[in-house]
C-alpha cells in the first residue's frame, strides 16, 4: 500500500512537472506570437535566425521569473542586458526589448575586458567559451545572471544554458551558481528546465 502511494506520488508530481514545463512554453510561445506575429517567416530575415529570436525570447520571459535582490524583484532602473559576441542575439534584443512592457530594458554590446559588473544579465556567445572562467571571476559572485550556449556553460559557472534537444531550444540552470550570485530563481522556469544542476 505504502509503495503504491509512493508510485501515486511519483506519477501525479511527473505529472504536474510536466504541466507546468507546457505552460512555460506556451506563454512563451504566446509572447513570440506578440512580438513576432507571425513564425513563418522569420528564418528569412537577415541576420536574424529562428533560434536566436527564440533564445532572446526566453531571455526576456525569464525577467519576470527572476529576484535580484528581496526587496526589489525587479531593478527600478530597468533591466540590463549584456551580450558579448553574439550579433544575433543582440539584433534580437534589440527588436523585441519593448516588447516587455514591465521593465524598461538596456542593451549594451559588451567585450570580455569591460566592465561586467554593470549589467544584470550577461549574454556569453558560445565562441568565448574558453574565457567563460575569467568571466565568471571577473563577476566575483555579483547578482548578474549569466546565460551562455557552451557545451558544460552551467558546469564552468555559468547559470542558465541553452542546449538544443530534438531541434528545439531549451535551457538547463545551475541554481548553486545562482545561490553565491544572490540571484533567486522562480520554481516555474526551476521546473520548465530541462535539467537543474545542484
Amino acid at each position: 500500500m505504502n509503495s503504491f502511494k509512493h508510485i501515486s506520488r511519483q506519477v501525479i508530481t511527473q505529472s504536474w512537472q510536466g504541466r507546468v514545463r507546457a505552460e512555460f512554453r506556451l506563454a512563451l510561445l504566446a509572447g513570440l506570437l506578440v512580438m513576432f506575429g507571425d513564425l513563418s517567416p522569420l528564418s528569412a530575415k537577415e541576420d536574424l535566425t529562428l533560434e536566436s529570436r527564440i533564445k532572446a525570447a526566453y531571455i526576456l520571459k525569464f525577467i519576470p521569473f527572476m529576484e535580484w535582490n528581496a526587496d526589489t524583484p525587479l531593478p527600478v532602473d530597468g533591466v540590463t542586458i549584456g551580450v558579448i559576441g553574439s550579433t544575433g542575439i543582440f539584433s534580437a534584443l534589440e527588436e523585441f526589448k519593448n516588447a516587455n512592457a514591465k521593465v524598461k530594458i538596456n542593451l549594451v554590446s559588451l567585450s570580455s575586458e569591460d566592465d561586467l559588473t554593470r549589467v544584470h544579465i550577461l549574454f556569453v556567445d558560445k565562441a568565448l567559451a574558453n574565457h567563460l572562467p575569467k568571466l565568471v571571476a571577473k563577476l566575483k559572485d555579483r547578482p548578474v545572471l549569466t546565460i551562455g550556449e557552451s557545451d558544460n556553460f552551467v558546469s564552468k559557472g555559468g547559470i542558465i544554458m541553452f542546449v538544443k534537444e530534438a531541434g528545439k531550444v531549451k535551457f538547463e540552470i545551475n541554481v548553486n551558481a545562482a545561490k553565491r550570485a544572490g540571484l533567486k530563481i522562480s520554481a516555474r522556469v526551476l521546473k520548465a528546465a530541462r535539467r537543474v544542476h545542484n
